[in-house]
């Protein structure tokens, strides 16, 4: 990402794109060393400032495109004032924008969203007052490129007098990124937690993310203007799933995906980031990280080999990633982290009340891991699945008490509806990484990972 080549980052939650977003604001120095302005397009924490969309968001993903345009133009504004930009270029841009009252003299990212949002309400309604529809014969390709131009009017309520502006949007863009080019700079602007700005409305969802990645593919040709765009792989899948034709041109993307491996190796660069656990193993650092099986041998001195004795039963690593993976079989580090500090809290509280404690150079006994999956298992439920998707909490919520694996039958019975519909309802759960499916397509059955099971008290076996 910071030598430019990766645009978008896809990933589950809890999989570090957030972490990534950090990381590069944490670069912004250097960034600028190289010519590349920062900008970051939400909050990073506290409440999203799209949350004022969703009592009155723009009705189409066409009205969507151009208010997203608008707020670009609003923080690429900023930004040339913020760094005192000096060319007449530059100077005639962010003139513009204070004009159309676009650049309020100070405040954050809410107010320039504000600014945008009001705009676009003002002078761009539902249908411009006229359109005007331009062509033009590209001299190199012999390509006829059209263009279109809206001019917008808008009368003031109870006021006989109209307001006209003449605004064209990709234009000013064109001529932001021109100033850019003539200062030496490019300017990336960030977007990320696009999960929490629109969780309240799929709709709005949909909408919204479509139109922005319309927008990061009518910006390609900017050569110095970038969105860096973070989202889910589950919320992209569920907006294209009915089709999205640009999506193909959407290339400079990377999936963040975690093995066991990879998972391992986290979890051994959290101990090493301690100086009394490396006095402790007597080993350097740099020689264990530079073998994956250095860093299991240094695990398994911190941790016990098994949670469960027997031939046939996992070790420690594994029997912790298969509690800590969802029905589609994911393991985010989220939750092995989570998973970990709990682990922590819980060991010391037990020796704090002078229970036993571990043998040899292990810090965990065995007694431990089982109660520490209980909070990570409650966390899960509750300030992830039912936040994301409320409108499956009634069917989730009546699987308390309930078996770990159902059948259409068994759903149908316990969830009091139609088989048919019961099949539905289910499918939405395994899209929702509740259930995990087995069985064949003619007799489906849904299992509910470990993940869930301690929050909702489930108890193991086929349900009757």
């Amino acid at each position: 990402m910071l030598r430019g080549e990766i645009d978008v980052v896809y990933g589950p939650k809890g999989s570090g794109k957030s972490a990534i977003y950090t990381l590069l604001q944490n670069h912004k120095d250097y960034l600028f060393a190289n010519n590349i302005m920062m900008a970051t397009a939400e909050n990073p924490r506290g409440a999203t400032i799209f949350r004022s969309l969703v009592p009155d968001p723009p009705m189409s993903e066409r009205s969507f495109i151009e208010l997203w345009k608008i707020y670009i133009l609003c923080i690429l504004g900023s930004k040339f004032r913020e760094f005192d930009l000096s060319k007449a270029s530059s100077r005639q841009v962010v003139g513009r924008l204070v004009e159309l009252e676009l650049l309020p003299p100070e405040g954050g990212l809410a107010r320039l969203f504000r600014a945008a949002r009001d705009f676009a309400r003002r002078y761009m309604p539902r249908s411009p007052s006229s359109v005007t529809v331009n062509a033009t014969l590209d001299p190199v390709t012999g390509l006829v490129l059209p263009s279109l131009t809206a001019d917008f009017s808008n009368a003031s309520s109870g006021d006989s007098q109209r307001h006209r502006v003449e605004f064209n949007v990709d234009e000013l863009l064109e001529e932001a990124n021109s100033a850019l080019s003539e200062e030496g700079f490019k300017c990336w602007i960030l977007f990320d937690r696009l999960d929490v700005a629109f969780e309240e409305s799929r709709d709005l969802e949909r909408n919204a993310l479509r139109s922005l990645f319309r927008v990061y593919n009518d910006l390609r040709g900017l050569s110095s203007i970038g969105l860096k765009i973070f989202v889910r792989d589950d919320i992209w899948r569920r907006i294209t799933s009915s089709g999205f034709a640009e999506a193909s041109h959407i290339t400079r993307t990377v999936t963040i995906k975690w093995d066991n491996e990879s998972l391992m190796n986290l979890a051994v660069r959290r101990l090493l980031s301690n100086a009394c656990i490396i006095d402790l193993i007597g080993d350097a650092p740099d020689e264990i990280l530079k073998s994956i099986e250095r860093q299991r041998d240094m695990f398994y001195k911190i941790y016990p080999q098994q949670i469960d004795s027997g031939p046939n039963k996992p070790d420690t690593f594994e029997w912790i990633l298969g509690r800590t993976k969802d029905g589609a079989g994911v393991n985010a580090p989220r939750e092995l982290i989570h998973f970990l500090t709990e682990l922590r809290d819980e060991q010391i509280r037990r020796l704090e009340r002078g229970e036993f404690v571990p043998p040899g150079p292990q810090l965990f006994d065995r007694s431990v891991f089982k109660a520490a999956l209980k909070a990570v298992s409650d966390a899960r439920l509750t300030q992830t699945l039912l936040a994301e998707y409320s409108e499956l909490r009634t069917y989730i919520m009546a699987l308390r008490g309930e078996k770990t694996l159902h059948t259409l039958d068994s759903l149908a019975r316990i969830w009091a509806i139609a088989v048919p519909e019961a099949h539905s309802h289910a499918g939405l759960l395994v899209s929702a990484g509740f259930f995990e499916q087995r069985g064949s397509k003619e007799q489906p059955q849904f299992w509910v990972p470990f993940l869930y099971r301690d929050a909702l008290d489930m108890v193991q076996g086929t349900a009757e």
